[in-house]
């Protein structure tokens, strides 16, 4: 009944998370929801899939696990992972655990099996609204302008790069790792129509900037998604597809 925030695809379900609190499973070919996942008692950011397990994330600050098993009407939520002091809005996976990102600028890693945090990671200083995971290297981008890059091993931070001047108002709102590439897209907390908002690449393991793609005045890139050798993304009102043989 509000903004959808968040998807994701499990063999042919597609799961939305909400404004409204809920996260719904839609049966793609007729269209219709089939259920409710209900537990949220706040607005949810972020879904991720891996295997026949969904992470949500959420403005009540907390992550719930989910078992997907069979038709919808059995998807269970097998635990709530509890730690974050600020709205969860980033997750993503290393193998079996859980990683999340927080407003408060903190990543937790989670194992999954029991419920713990494992290791908190500290060094962003505003939210972190992106998480990738490539390898056992973390990338995480924040509204603090920057774009880390972090051994998920042993914690540690490995990289660091300002992607936006400390007085700008854009910063890194989504990335994708194409290749031996990161992508990432600015957006800004209250969106400028005349901004032009960036698509930004990076050689991955060294996080050199290669080159900023500029996007038509006051359209934010919302998302991207890498496969195939391109990158797809969410800009404004429109789709965009970039790398494809013969474009740009």
């Amino acid at each position: 009944t509000r903004s959808v925030f968040a998807v994701a695809v499990w063999e042919g379900w597609l799961v939305s998370g909400s404004q409204d609190h809920d996260v719904r499973v839609w049966e793609v070919g007729g269209g219709q929801c089939v259920r409710t996942l209900e537990g949220h008692t706040d607005q949810v950011f972020a879904l991720a899939v891996n295997g026949n397990t969904l992470l949500s994330g959420s403005m009540d600050k907390t992550i719930r696990v989910w078992r997907l098993e069979g038709f919808p009407s059995t998807w269970q939520c097998e635990r709530t992972l509890i730690g974050h002091t600020d709205s969860v809005l980033a997750l993503a996976w290393w193998g079996s655990k859980g990683v999340s990102g927080c407003k408060s600028g903190a990543i937790r890693v989670w194992d999954l099996s029991t419920g713990e945090c494992e290791r908190t990671l500290q060094g962003h200083t505003d939210a972190v609204e992106a998480l990738v995971v490539r390898e056992g290297r973390l990338m995480s981008a924040s509204w603090d302008k920057s774009v880390r890059a972090w051994c998920l091993e042993s914690g540690a931070c490995v990289r660091v790069v300002s992607a936006f001047p400390s007085d700008s108002e854009q910063y890194i709102a989504c990335l994708a790792i194409s290749g031996r590439k990161l992508v990432g897209g600015s957006g800004s907390v209250e969106i400028d129509e005349s901004s032009e908002y960036e698509v930004v690449v990076w050689e991955l393991e060294t996080l050199a900037e290669e080159r900023r793609l500029k996007q038509p005045a006051g359209q934010e890139v919302y998302s991207l998604l890498a496969m195939d050798g391109e990158v797809w993304g969410g800009v404004g009102r429109h789709a965009a597809v970039w790398g494809r043989k013969g474009g740009g």
